[in-house]
């Protein structure tokens, strides 16, 4: 008998062998006037499936009274789907989720998939910056077994510029207050959502020379915004 086997889709058939009955003196196989000639109508582009094996052969001193077929069962070949990392801002829609594959045989492609991968995440335009997963699922494939591997959208903080304008004082008189202006806000925000407000300073004092110092902006901090001085 053709013992059965078995290999995954897309490669290359394995060695066939068999197994005997009525064999004599110890033999564990015969010796051959002609050797088993193995044969099946797979090869490595046949779809998954059962395939008979079937054999010829003529051995020394046995009548071979039958070679009962075999069986080969063409497995399916693993496949991944990997959703693409991407990024966007704070604010903005999400971009159209991307995928990759991983695993095709016999020069197959993603063309080959019955149904394409549905590729979702929980973030949405308001949602805050930071790393969300992307889901993938819902593909089909002749052939294959597909296993699928999320992605990640990162959503980036937005750009805040702060801008602080030229002041004028009297030597030895108190600095004045320092205003700042913001251009950058979305969703209608305003400076109340900042988690911490930047703030402008000068190195001059009361009692400073009479000259120009530079007003510096510093220690803004907040989840959605960065801060460009």
């Amino acid at each position: 008998k053709i013992k059965d086997v078995s290999r995954v889709y897309g490669d290359y058939n394995p060695s066939f062998s068999m197994s005997y009955e009525g064999l004599k003196n110890g033999e564990t196989a015969p010796s051959w006037i002609t050797s088993p000639n193995y044969s099946t109508a797979a090869n490595n582009q046949s779809s998954i499936g059962n395939y008979d094996i079937t054999a010829n052969a003529v051995a020394r001193n046995y009548d071979i009274q039958e070679i009962v077929k075999g069986v080969l069962t063409i497995t399916p070949a693993p496949l991944t789907i990997r959703a693409n990392n991407t990024s966007r801002s704070y604010y903005e829609e999400n971009p159209t989720f991307t995928y990759q594959c991983s695993g095709f045989k016999n020069y197959d492609n993603a063309s080959i998939l019955l149904t394409e991968p549905t590729l979702s995440s929980s973030a949405n335009k308001e949602s805050s910056a930071g790393s969300y997963d992307i889901e993938i699922s819902g593909a089909s494939a002749l052939n294959y077994d597909i296993t699928y591997s999320k992605g990640t959208l990162t959503v980036l903080k937005r750009a805040l510029y702060v801008s602080v304008g030229n002041y004028e004082r009297d030597f030895n008189s108190e600095n004045p207050e320092f205003t700042l202006d913001y251009t950058g806000f979305v969703r209608d925000e305003d400076i109340r959502v900042i988690d911490t407000c930047p703030y402008a300073y000068t190195s001059a004092k009361k009692d400073s020379n009479v000259g120009t110092y530079t007003v510096n902006i510093t220690g803004g901090d907040d989840n959605n915004y960065f801060f460009n001085y």
